[in-house]
């Protein structure tokens, strides 16, 4: 696969370089700029509020955990996944969000630290939304794939017992940027997504999830670059269906290979 031959990349963008530093830099003075809607380490509770809560699930990740592109922190992929599970499998369900906007792995890791580990929760799951921001920061494969195994060690001290990896958004596919820089980008999340694949065949409490990133213009947010809520919604919808209930009897404890 050429996402596998990083040389490539850097081939190709040093020649498109002039022209696409000059798209970015645009970019960066022309974007809207969205609000996140979510604060750092907010919390909530779905389904009985005045029970103790029987699940955990924790958001972490960069603006589309924070909901930008959203018109209110509830219409967020992860807060919509959260209904979902609590719905789907009837119990009081605790939510947790930690990121921030423009948030990179390596920062998430730092953000991820605890002083003192938890025991493991079978009903204490995570979903790690992480990418965009790694893609335009040229992070290396290797890089990534790194601070992704940090990421599981710091939500594995949380008590989380397993962890979603969401997709890394096609940017290739970002109405928003021009081209050549849509192509470049494009190509630098592909690397990144292969190294996500990687990851998650690699240890049995992590699992990567599919979806198809929506990408009709009617589903994305104003900017044309953050997913709306109709495409949070949908994106919700096809999680959920890949994420394992939290109430099935007799789940086997997954163990790191």
């Amino acid at each position: 696969m050429i996402v596998r031959y990083p040389f490539l990349f850097w081939l190709a963008f040093a020649s498109l370089s002039p022209v696409t530093l000059a798209q970015g830099l645009w970019l960066r003075l022309r974007a809207p700029r969205m609000p996140a809607l979510l604060g750092n380490a907010e919390k909530g509770q779905l389904g009985n509020a005045s029970a103790k809560p029987t699940a955990r699930l924790l958001v972490v990740g960069e603006s589309t955990a924070m909901g930008v592109g959203c018109e209110t922190g509830a219409q967020s992929v992860g807060l919509q996944l959260a209904e979902r599970i609590a719905a789907r499998d009837a119990l009081s369900l605790e939510w947790q969000t930690i990121g921030g906007n423009g948030l990179r792995a390596r920062q998430l890791v730092s953000m991820l630290a605890v002083r003192s580990p938890q025991p493991r929760d079978e009903a204490s799951i995570a979903l790690v939304l992480l990418g965009v921001n790694d893609a335009v920061g040229l992070s290396s494969r290797k890089h990534w794939q790194d601070q992704l195994v940090l990421i599981r060690s710091r939500l594995r001290e949380r008590g989380v017992s397993r962890i979603y990896l969401a997709p890394v958004p096609p940017m290739g596919q970002f109405t928003l940027l021009p081209r050549p820089l849509r192509w470049v980008l494009g190509w630098r999340a592909r690397m990144l997504e292969s190294a996500r694949l990687d990851i998650a065949a690699h240890f049995n409490d992590v699992k990567a999830l599919h979806t198809d990133f929506p990408d009709r213009q009617d589903l994305l947010a104003s900017d044309g670059y953050h997913p709306g809520p109709g495409a949070c919604a949908l994106w919700a919808d096809e999680l959920v269906a890949q994420v394992e209930s939290l109430t099935s009897p007799g789940r086997a404890t997954r163990e790191d290979r």
